[in-house]
Order: C-alpha cells, then structure tokens, then sequence
C-alpha cells in the first residue's frame, strides 16, 4: 500500500489542467479524472509519477472533460486513484486505497479555492470513480453558503447516490430539471433487463435524472433526444459519432438509467465486473452532446440569477 503522504499542489505538474490565467473564462470547473490505469495485485493506486501512467491519465481525463464544453477554465489534479484491480477487493480493502486518492482531490480542491477561485462560479464534475470522489466532496467540503452560493453545479455521472449521502447534509440537492442550479447531475446506465450493475448493486435505490428530458421520474424520452453520442477508443480518438443514438427512461425501482435503443453486444466490455448489459464505461459517451448542451444551460441559467 503506498505511502500516505500528501502531494504538494502548489506544484504545476502535480495538476494535468491548470488554466489559471484563462481570465476571459467566466466560470471554473473542477474536474476528477475517471478510472485510467489497471493496476494489479500488489499495486492498486496510480502512481503519479509514472510517466506511463501519467499519459493514460491525461487520454482518459480529456475524453471525459470534452463534455463539459470549453467554457470554463479547468482544474485538473494527477491523484493517487485506485486501479480497476482494486475493484475486484471487497469492499473495506478497497475502501482503504480509496482514501489516499480522495485524500489527494480533497487536498487540491481545497488549493484550487483557496488560490485560484477568487469567488468565481464553478462546476465540480466527475465520472465513475472521479464521480464517487465528487459526491464525498460536495459532502464534506460544500458545508459553506459562500461556497454553495458559488456553486454552477456538480456533475457526478456514473455512481451512486442514496439516502445515506443525503440525510444530514443540505448541501445535498439533487437536480430536479435542465437549469436549476447548485445542485447535484447524476445517473448511471443499464441496459432495461438488467437487475443489478457495478455501480448500482442490486437493492440500492438510487437518486437520478434523465440527462435528455431531464426528469426525475420514470418518463421515457425517445432517442430523437439524443444530440449525439461520442464513441471513443482507448487512445482517446472520437472513433464514432451518433445523433440519436438511444433514448432512455429512470427505473422507478431502482433509479438507474435505462437505455431503450442500445445493441448489447456492440457494447458490452470483456471485463469481469461489468455484467452483460451495464453500460457504466459509457455514461458519458452516449449522451455527451446533451451534456454539453446543458453544461451551458446551467452557465446561463446561473448568471441570469446572479446579474
């Protein structure tokens, strides 16, 4: 298990994005990168320093940042992730390698508002474990009205959120249409037989919104929707891109997204702890224009509430 020691953030290579003099950018986002690396039996966090895995890092984190649009300055840091070796742990194992990476992003968001925020308004986004590390964050470091106040909204697509995160915590808010704001963006997506995924095991009621009618209940929205799916391979190239790729609607059960016009088999992973039909590796991909499209919404929708 890796040392922990905190990585010191005043340091520019320690961030992939630091675009700290990008001041015609009105607003700020803060972005954690995804799962990039494998890792193995004996090393299951990112060593930050590996040139290697520096480099996937930064193919990974560039994908998922694409669809969050251009027009906020970006906030980037390396961390000490955990690897998807570390997924095959139970659960307290992997919680213990978890800890040094939300350790590291807690540490560089509280950097980014202390030096660079300056009462700016900003986006926190994430995707899988970048959206797992979102959440905690907004929990635990989103206490403060000022910083709520500052709050565009946070994007943490592709994990789960329960009544446990919840409760207690006002910060909390879910999304409850297309422009709202200072509230938190999440689904994760599942083809329509499937009872239980990686991110949402079988018995977790989760909170949801439909990222193309943007409902919070089970109103199925056709694929003419969809402005467009961007399908990438592993060196970061768009190999594909969809308009009306799929449409979709939210388990009234369990409050996963499912996809009504996606072919299985073209998109299911040979990776052991996604089962057939969980589409969690996409959740950005097939609906990145309709969160591009709404990345500028809520922009919008923030500044004509703050004139």
């Amino acid at each position: 298990m890796n040392a922990v020691a905190e990585i010191n953030y005043s340091k520019d290579k320690n961030w992939v994005y630091l675009e700290k003099d990008a001041d015609e950018k009105e607003t700020d986002i803060f972005f954690i990168c995804s799962t990039a690396i494998e890792g193995d039996d004996k090393h299951f966090n990112m060593d930050i320093e590996d040139e290697e895995m520096r480099n996937m890092f930064m193919v990974t984190l560039d994908t998922n940042k694409g669809a969050f649009g251009t027009q906020s300055r970006v906030f980037a840091p390396f961390y000490r992730q955990i690897g998807l070796s570390a997924c095959y742990l139970s659960e307290s194992e992997r919680r213990k390698y978890f800890e040094i990476g939300y350790s590291d992003v807690q540490s560089a968001f509280e950097y980014y508002m202390k030096h660079f925020n300056n009462g700016r308004p900003f986006i926190i986004a994430g995707y899988s474990q970048g959206a797992e590390i979102c959440i905690r964050l907004v929990k635990e470091n989103m206490t403060s009205k000022e910083r709520q106040d500052l709050l565009v909204a946070a994007y943490a697509i592709g994990w789960r959120i329960t009544d446990d995160d919840i409760v207690g915590s006002p910060q909390m808010k879910m999304a409850k249409g297309e422009t709202d704001t200072g509230v938190i963006v999440s689904y994760d997506c599942e083809s329509e037989s499937l009872e239980s995924s990686f991110a949402i095991p079988k018995g977790k009621k989760v909170y949801s919104i439909n990222p193309l009618n943007w409902k919070t209940d089970s109103t199925k929205a056709d694929r003419t929707l969809n402005l467009g799916a961007c399908i990438f391979d592993e060196e970061g190239n768009v190999v594909n891109e969809i308009n009306n790729f799929t449409g979709c609607y939210l388990d009234d059960v369990r409050g996963s997204l499912k996809l009504t016009d996606v072919p299985v088999e073209d998109y299911s992973l040979d990776i052991d702890i996604f089962k057939h039909g969980d589409y969690h590796w996409f959740d950005l991909q097939f609906f990145y224009k309709n969160i591009q499209r709404n990345v500028s919404k809520r922009i919008d929708e923030y500044f004509s509430k703050n004139k």
